[in-house]
């Protein structure tokens, strides 16, 4: 008897330190899904105020300069949501429009790869928008090299 109750004692030990180490793994998971949630909500904020800057809301405007550095460093972030933001700021679908502001978004969206994004810029080139913002678009229709699928997507 006393080898069965050696036995039913480890086997006891073993579930506790089974248990422990499951629930520290969980511990550690949870740790890190958190820290992730506020890494990437922090991050979601300053994207929302740089947007809220360029785009000359009220209480984050602080001028021109301020908006084209907000735009510079809106486009540092790579994704669809921010290039979405600078194509509002591009085509002048903000409370304040500064063309400028809207220049220098141009500019920063020749970069994208996105197709969407030369044929949104495309809608600058009429006889309407300002001389400063058709150069600025044309320039960066033609630097993302989309002039072609701008072409295909009309016909």
């Amino acid at each position: 008897m006393p080898r069965k109750a050696l036995r039913g004692a480890l086997n006891v030990q073993d579930n506790i330190g089974r248990r422990t180490l499951l629930w520290a793994a969980v511990l550690v998971i949870l740790s890190l899904s958190l820290i992730f949630y506020v890494l990437y909500a922090r991050r979601e904020n300053r994207v929302d105020r740089l947007y809220a800057e360029a785009a000359g809301i009220v209480p984050y405007f602080h001028g021109t300069d301020g908006a084209e550095t907000a735009v510079r460093e809106l486009a540092e972030y790579k994704g669809s949501r921010e290039t979405a933001m600078l194509l509002n700021i591009a085509l002048g679908r903000t409370p304040l429009v500064l063309n400028e502001v809207q220049a220098k978004a141009i500019s920063c969206l020749s970069n994208r790869a996105d197709p969407a994004v030369g044929l949104n810029l495309s809608r600058l080139l009429q006889p309407q928008v300002p001389v400063t913002l058709r150069a600025a678009a044309a320039k960066a229709v033609l630097e993302q090299g989309s002039s072609s699928k701008i072409g295909r997507a009309h016909v």
